[in-house]
């Protein structure tokens, strides 16, 4: 895991991991960032009541999980868990079992019985 982690951290400046249902997200919708963009978030309406007539609008996906599109990578913020694994698929696609694997097993968390 620390060698996985140390190649993360190499590689951190070719990836973009951008969460637009973060606090300071206002300005990555007003500077376009993810128009033509396949993301999510905490829901088209939610983000329309902060930034009325954001650029990105046709490419929101409406999805409980997080959504990568290239190297932008968004969730929204009940998903932190899909959020990781999909940056750590942006950059390291190598290992994409090995996040399979992890992504199983955050699912079981949800899945388990009360």
């Amino acid at each position: 895991m620390r060698r996985t982690l140390r190649r993360c951290f190499a590689r951190w400046r070719n990836a973009a991991a951008l969460s637009p249902a973060s606090a300071a997200a206002r300005w990555r919708w007003r500077a376009g960032l993810f128009e033509g963009v396949s993301h999510t978030s905490n829901g088209r309406d939610w983000i329309l009541g902060h930034e009325p007539g954001y650029a990105g609008a046709a490419g929101y996906r409406d999805v409980p999980h997080a959504v990568a599109d290239g190297r932008i990578v968004s969730a929204p913020g009940s998903a932190p868990g899909t959020f990781a694994i999909a940056v750590l698929e942006a950059l390291l696609p190598e290992n994409k079992e090995q996040f399979g694997q992890m992504r199983a097993m955050f699912a079981r968390e949800f899945s388990a019985p009360s």
